[in-house]
Parts: C-alpha cells; structure tokens; sequence
C-alpha cells in the first residue's frame, strides 16, 4: 500500500453493480471498516456510524505511534471512502440517532461496536487523578499536542499485553525518568509479543514480575502503587504471598488489563440480542448473522478482542453473508483477494513454513498460493 499511497492508483476492485440495498455499519473500526469495504465491493449503499472524531477505531486512536500513525489509519479509511462508503462521525447509535431507525430505514445493520473501557484494578486509590487507562493515554498522544500530553516522572504500568507495552514505551519516549511494567506473572507467561518486550527494554523501560497491586498511595495524587509478591499454585495460577507487600515510587499509575464488554450498550441498543456467558455477541460463524432479524456482528463485540486483522476478516465475512441474506446468493468461501505485483506471482510468504503471526486469519490469503 505504501508504493501506491498518494498516486493515481488503486488496490481495489471497482464495486459490482448497485443492488439497491441499505447497510447500516455500527463503528468505524477495523471490523466495520472491513465488512464496509466487502459490501460496497459487492454493491450495496453502506453508510458508517462512528461516535469519534474520525473512523479507524484502535488503528487511529490505540496503537503506539512509533508503530501505526494516525495518518496511516486515516489513509486506509479514505480508502473506503472510495468505494463509496458513506462515514458519519460524531455520532453515537443509542444517543445521537435510535437503533429503531437504522432497523427501519437499512435492509441490515452490522454491529462492530469494539469493546469497551479498560477492566477496574478493584483496589483502593484507583481514582486518583493520575490513574489512567492505557488506550485512553495512547490517544491523548494521537490527539493531542505532545507538549500537553500529562506524563508523570515515574511511571508504573500495570499488565503485560501488548497495548502495555505500548504505554510504558510511549511513557518512556515522552520524557519519563521510569517507566516501569508491573505483572502478577513471569517473563515467560506474558502475552505482549517477544519483539515488543525486546523494544521496551531497549528503550530502557523497567520490568517487575510476580508482583500484583494490592494499592494506588497517595491522599490526593499518587505517590507509589504498594504491590505484594506472587508465586505461581498447583495450578500455575499466580498467588499472593502472605506478608511480601513492598512499594514502588511512582506519580503516575496507568491500567493494561484489558477491555470489558460492552453488555450494557448492547443490551440497550438490542434488548434481543443473545449475548453469551463472556459478554460476547452471538453469531453465526459463518455469516455473522446474530439473534436479531438482519442485524450481523463481528470483530472483538463478537470474538472478545483478538487482533485487528482477525476483526478486519470477521468483517468482511459478514459482508458476505448479508450479501448472501439481502439478493439470495449462497454464502461462498474465500473473498477474491486484489491481485498485486506480476500477474501469476506468488506472494512473498508462499515458501515460508509460519508465514503470517495469525495464520486462521491470513489463511483466506495463503491457501492459494498466488492463485489470486
């Protein structure tokens, strides 16, 4: 994408004839942008809801910025864009425009809500003023001017994926003197990828493993996040060691623990929709199609967070399979990807034995060995 970004060409398709059907997308994340794309590919009028500033979701506003630009998301959204896709911003289904009139004004509606804020820690002084959510920090640096962009001295990080990684990096980066990861496991259990732990200790950012919160210091501003050592029960589960409390010093506390459902919104918006024991909504695998009449689902509302491009495949799948719900068409398999490069070639990652990190959603792109 990068060597045709800003030039007169194009890695899409041009859509199929119009249909004359109505899709409403709830989200412009990767999920809605994803199943958007498929649909205008296909034909269908699809118009965008998004409650932010700009469309993109946890591309323009959750990743660190040494990784994904903000203008990066935006490109790809003005690629959609393209095709015809229509992006209401500012607006929030459920509160600037009723549910009730996307059902009777679209022929369906796909839900790519995402999900929702970052989990409590359930301890006391975490609502100190420094206390923050990761993501909600990352995009105070998307959206604001550095220079006000409220970073503390010494920053504790609390979690170990990668979005934690994330914060305490970008912590770092903005002039931090520690910034510093606090994890109930070990090294060896932590989900954030190999690389971006190699990134962050590069950049000099502090690890403490087996140590849980237990609570945020300080009267009215934080002070230190007391923590008490772990080991790991017969279970591997990590435990509290009875008497091991120690402080750390810090002035800022920043939360990674991962994001709730958002059971609350949707139940709201859909009083019928059948959410499963986890919060997530239920769907057809196949063709998203949820337990409401022609409203479809997918992305991490759905899977209860995976990876952008897991949401991006979700997407598109039910694109199909409300194609296949609104002209009668049989759901098939594989989207017919974009050729790129020689006519007949083989991608890059043909010969390699692991060549995509999530290999169940890049299948769609292997299995056919430059085929497409």
């Amino acid at each position: 994408t990068d060597a045709v970004a800003g030039k007169e060409a194009s890695l899409l398709e041009k859509p199929a004839a119009a249909t004359g059907k109505k899709v409403a997308v709830i989200g412009g994340g990767p999920a809605g942008l994803g199943c958007a794309a498929e649909l205008a590919r296909l034909g269908h009028a699809v118009t965008i809801f998004e409650r932010r500033p700009e469309a993109g979701g946890l591309n323009t506003y959750g990743i660190a910025y040494y990784k994904l630009t903000p203008e990066v998301s935006l490109d790809e959204v003005e690629v959609v864009k393209s095709l015809g896709v229509e992006i209401r911003c500012g607006v929030e289904v459920g509160v600037d425009l009723p549910m009730a009139d996307l059902q009777k004004d679209y022929d369906a509606v796909f839900l790519g809500v995402g999900l929702g804020h970052t989990y409590t820690l359930g301890i006391p002084g975490e609502d100190l003023p420094e206390v923050m959510e990761a993501l909600a920090f990352i995009e105070e640096i998307h959206t604001q001017p550095l220079h006000e962009v409220a970073v503390g001295e010494h920053v504790v990080v609390i979690g170990c994926g990668n979005t934690a990684i994330d914060a305490v990096t970008q912590a770092k980066r903005l002039g931090a003197t520690s910034a510093t990861i606090v994890y109930r496991r070990g090294e060896k259990d932590m989900p954030a990828y190999a690389y971006e732990y190699e990134i962050a200790k590069a950049d000099g950012c502090g690890f403490v493993f087996h140590a849980a919160p237990v609570e945020v210091l300080g009267e009215s501003s934080v002070t230190g996040l007391k923590v008490i050592r772990t080991e790991p029960d017969a279970e591997g589960r990590a435990r509290p060691v009875p008497g091991s409390e120690s402080v750390i010093p810090c002035d800022m506390v920043i939360k990674a623990l991962g994001q709730e459902k958002q059971v609350k919104m949707l139940q709201t918006l859909l009083p019928d929709l059948a959410l499963d024991a986890k919060g997530r909504v239920v769907r057809d695998e196949k063709t998203g199609q949820t337990s409401v009449p022609g409203v479809f689902a997918g992305g991490d509302a759905a899977n209860g967070g995976r990876e952008v491009v897991n949401a991006v495949a979700e997407g598109k799948k039910a694109a199909r399979g409300i194609h296949a719900a609104l002209c009668g068409d049989a759901v098939e398999g594989p989207v017919q990807h974009t050729r790129v490069g020689v006519p007949g070639g083989k991608p890059v990652g043909s010969g390699l034995d692991r060549p995509v990190r999530v290999p169940e959603a890049e299948a769609e792109y292997y299995a056919a060995k430059g085929e497409r």
